[in-house]
């Protein structure tokens, strides 16, 4: 079989005529990949959200973990059995704060308040969480 240049690949617009760039500098790259003209699509308030996520998650698995130190009984019937194996329950509440920015993440790229507001949502429920169980734990002191 016969090769011509039309068979060998052409890297990034360099035709088989054409020398490849001496540089990396010399390459230009697609504009969703170049960092100077890509737009944010997480505000601050949105990080601070995903930051309060995983600070909220790690506030109720410590509550929770003192609470049943102490004695408390988990309450979800859904977290009760977890609770049980204490490296399986941190991974589980450490995939929910994953899967909760996960799925904020996914909403802003449609509806960047709708996905504010789910966090809203989700991370007070949590400061609600969190109280009650220390609380609990408080009493069993």
């Amino acid at each position: 079989m016969a090769l011509s240049t039309a068979d060998v690949p052409t890297v990034a617009g360099v035709t088989d005529t054409e020398t490849a760039p001496a540089s990396p500098a010399q390459v230009s790259l697609p504009t969703r990949l170049d960092p100077s003209t890509r737009t944010r699509s997480d505000s601050r308030l949105v990080l601070g959200l995903y930051a309060s996520t995983v600070a909220l998650q790690a506030l109720d698995t410590h509550s929770t973990l003192s609470g049943l130190r102490k004695g408390a009984v988990e309450s979800n019937g859904v977290m009760g059995g977890i609770t049980k194996n204490r490296v399986a329950f941190i991974a589980v509440k450490a995939a929910m704060a994953t899967g909760t920015i996960f799925a904020a993440r996914h909403i802003a790229k449609r509806n960047k308040v709708a996905a504010i507001a789910m966090l809203v949502a989700v991370n007070s429920a949590y400061v609600f969480v969190a109280v009650h169980n220390y609380k609990v734990a408080s009493r069993l002191r």
